[in-house]
């Protein structure tokens, strides 16, 4: 039964949530595309967050870029000696490096600039605003304000579910007894041979029925906490930036995340990593989803965590404006956008 339940949730790692999941996870598709380009991106997430997207490339997929770009804005946030002022633009041989302090972040090529249809140097000076919000949303959010804020909110939280809980429990105890009350009655209102016994067995389904509906809103109860509460703490925050499976299992079960800090089990297996870089270096989407299939079989047998919650991100658009992208991983393509 444990392992039934654990391989449900490693599929949960690597679906987008909305989709269906009666899909096999390794399915996704490999990265998220512009609608009118072919080459794909990705957002540069930290704690959650994204500070921008950037593209790929044949020889940098477009999430392993946005992973050493994120990591290198996380290293910098928790160096003490560099501050949001120290993030600089330095132009070399035709690029922009963004700089923090000695350390670089990234390199904006033409390339970026013409992916965005905007002038490079614009692009990178954005970019660089962009580094700093996240080195100050970084420290901010490890404050020791905002910690203790996020422990009494937590806790109010958890107190709230316990009462909303033990009031759910008395509400649905009333409700049946007085829905069997009321059944009752009305059996025992009938002429005798009107099929007494019948109509006692059909209270059996109802009582069924209800307490489906108090365990069904006992989970949803559970889940809107967990949301709350995981929600008040940055190492408990990380979203997904697109579907491609890689970007699951590197950012969250990868050696390379013990290092960074997103590998919150210290799991490390050289084999697991060996399998994703395989997989992300290959066009042949059969070979892919082989080798996740693989990854998959591996977390199912030595168990370095089990996912309890996902979040549900929503976005709106308006029906007259067309040529508009919404991309799975929250970025925004405004490149071919017009009204009729």
């Amino acid at each position: 039964m444990v392992r039934r339940t654990v391989r449900k949730a490693a599929a949960v790692l690597v679906i987008l949530v909305g989709a269906s999941a009666a899909g096999p996870a390794w399915a996704a598709p490999p990265a998220a595309t512009a609608a009118g380009d072919d080459i794909p991106s990705a957002a540069v997430q930290v704690d959650g967050r994204t500070v921008f997207t950037v593209r790929g490339s044949p020889s940098v997929p477009a999430s392993e870029r946005a992973e050493r770009i994120a990591g290198r804005i996380r290293e910098a946030a928790r160096n003490p000696a560099i501050t949001p002022a120290d993030v600089t633009l330095l132009p070399v041989a035709g690029t922009w490096q963004i700089m923090a302090g000695a350390e670089r972040i990234m390199t904006v090529f033409q390339a970026d600039g013409d992916f965005e249809s905007v002038a490079p140097e614009s692009l990178a000076g954005v970019y660089a605003e962009g580094v700093r919000r996240a080195i100050d949303g970084y420290r901010a959010n490890r404050s020791d304000e905002h910690l203790v804020r996020g422990a009494l909110v937590a806790l109010a939280a958890s107190a709230g579910f316990v009462a909303l809980l033990w009031l759910l429990n008395i509400a649905f105890r009333r409700l049946e007894r007085l829905v069997e009350r009321l059944f009752r009655a009305r059996v025992e209102s009938l002429p005798i041979g009107m099929g007494h016994g019948s109509q006692l067995s059909l209270w059996r389904p109802m009582a069924s029925g209800l307490r489906a509906t108090r365990l069904l809103l006992r989970l949803a109860l559970v889940f809107v906490w967990l949301q709350l509460v995981l929600a008040q703490f940055p190492w408990t925050g990380w979203i997904a930036d697109n579907a491609d499976p890689d970007n699951f299992f590197r950012q969250l079960l990868s050696c390379a995340a013990v290092e960074r800090g997103n590998n919150y089990s210290r799991w490390c297996s050289p084999a697991f990593d060996q399998l994703l870089d395989d997989a992300v270096t290959t066009p042949q989407l059969a070979f892919r989803l082989r080798n996740y299939y693989y990854a998959q079989s591996l977390l199912n047998e030595q168990l370095p965590l089990i996912p309890l919650a996902h979040a549900l991100r929503t976005q709106v658009s308006r029906s007259d404006i067309q040529g508009l992208t919404l991309m799975p991983f929250g970025g925004t393509t405004f490149n071919q956008a017009h009204r009729e």
